[in-house]
């Protein structure tokens, strides 16, 4: 990996954030596995595994890291901006066995936090996935953020989109399950087979 300004600019943050987080008093166990946590990622960025996402929150880095080292299916990071983009992307191959996945992925007039997707053999049409990393928990959420969140669905839903919602504390206790849980149902479209059936989810 090119070591640039941004990946430089990303390692200082992490190393400051992580002097936060030594510093603070609190449960030791937590703590120390949140440090681990940043250790992990800041090698696996170096090492190609994870890409360098743009200002990600700390769920959303978690996430990431939860994709990368998922057993069901091995994940291609894309650079792309929009719906359209990753689309056109999907349907240029089949992605029986990788799936794609993008950070901040616009679908006018939302911006989702994940898009995963792969081309469903069966329709020849892309199966895509938007994840989005709630920073709390739904029960903390205002009637007015909980109304918007449902609005956001919905619409990407009529787009043919499936959406997954995560709370940050399911992200933060075990983020390879939630990856896990994305990941089993663009295999079970794309290989039943492998996948034990299961529900078979289309755009």
């Amino acid at each position: 990996m090119t070591f640039t300004k941004d990946l430089r600019d990303h390692l200082a943050s992490e190393v400051d954030r992580l002097q936060r987080i030594l510093s603070q008093d609190g449960d030791p166990a937590a703590i120390m596995e949140e440090a681990a946590a940043i250790v992990r990622d800041a090698a696996s960025i170096l090492d190609g595994k994870l890409p360098l996402l743009v200002d990600p929150s700390p769920i959303e880095q978690r996430f990431a890291s939860g994709l990368v080292d998922n057993w069901l299916m091995r994940v291609k990071w894309m650079d792309l901006d929009t719906i359209e983009q990753f689309s056109n992307w999907v349907k240029r191959g089949n992605h029986a066995v990788d799936c794609l996945a993008a950070h901040q992925i616009w679908v006018e007039p939302y911006c989702v936090d994940f898009m995963l997707g792969i081309l469903n053999p069966e329709t020849n049409l892309p199966l895509l996935i938007a994840v989005e990393c709630d920073g709390h928990d739904f029960h903390e959420k205002t009637k007015e953020q909980a109304a918007h969140d449902k609005k956001r669905d919905r619409f990407l839903v009529s787009q043919g989109i499936i959406v997954m919602r995560f709370t940050g504390s399911e992200i933060w206790a075990d983020p390879l399950q939630c990856a896990n849980e994305v990941t089993r149902i663009l295999m079970n479209a794309s290989m039943p087979e492998l996948a034990g059936g299961g529900v078979s989810a289309k755009p």
